[in-house]
């Protein structure tokens, strides 16, 4: 529910920032572990390490460069395409990648307002997964991917959430508890309704005539 959440938020925050339109939907979320995550990532890759204050410990986002290089193109007044990468990424790509980022993280303060209050901030970008900051050994991880399309670039976005990031809200993430809040039924109605979205029309009036057939 979370990231489904972020992934039609950040379809319109990227959508109004290229002035093109994003589609970004949530394809998985599964268990692996922080060294597993970070080995599998290509290189190079364009990678942001992120803090969710007060949450403890880091997370990190990558992005299929693809997706990075059709954004690029069209913030750069281009069509959004793809280049065919065979250079390193330049310090004014670097600088772009940062802004970019940035506007990424505010759709995640409304996804996790079930869960709790967060201050995204980016800490750094890089291009290497050998620059990502190391972490105990073993240490266990949410892994969410979602798949994006700028125009007709399409790509994925991937966010690794190690256990230590998550441990202060575990009590808040079962699925009752998301259903109970707020968010999604602030009133006994609201929940009855959320419950059956058929119990209204129990107490609904609808005319009826029978016309019988002659033999």
């Amino acid at each position: 529910v979370m990231f489904e959440t972020y992934g039609r938020n950040l379809s319109t925050e990227l959508s109004g920032m290229l002035r093109s339109q994003v589609i970004v939907r949530l394809s998985s979320v599964e268990q692996t572990t922080y060294e597993e995550y970070t080995a599998q990532l290509p290189n190079p890759a364009a990678i942001a390490i992120v803090t969710l204050h007060p949450l403890p410990d880091r997370i990190i986002f990558e992005v299929s460069l693809p997706l990075v290089d059709a954004m690029f193109d069209r913030l750069l007044g281009g069509l959004g395409r793809a280049a065919q990468r065979q250079r390193d990424i330049t310090e004014i790509e670097s600088s772009i990648l940062r802004l970019i980022v940035e506007r990424m993280l505010p759709p995640m303060v409304n996804a996790w307002s079930g869960v709790g209050q967060i201050e995204p901030m980016l800490e750094d970008t890089v291009f290497s997964p050998v620059y990502i900051p190391a972490a105990v050994p073993g240490t266990a991880a949410a892994l969410v991917v979602l798949e994006a399309a700028v125009g007709d670039i399409t790509g994925t976005l991937s966010v690794a959430i190690p256990y230590t990031v998550l441990e202060p809200v575990m009590s808040k993430l079962s699925t009752q508890k998301w259903l109970a809040s707020p968010r999604q039924a602030s009133t006994d109605e609201e929940t009855a309704t959320a419950v059956s979205p058929f119990r209204p029309l129990r107490q609904a009036f609808v005319p009826l005539t029978v016309v019988l057939g002659s033999v």
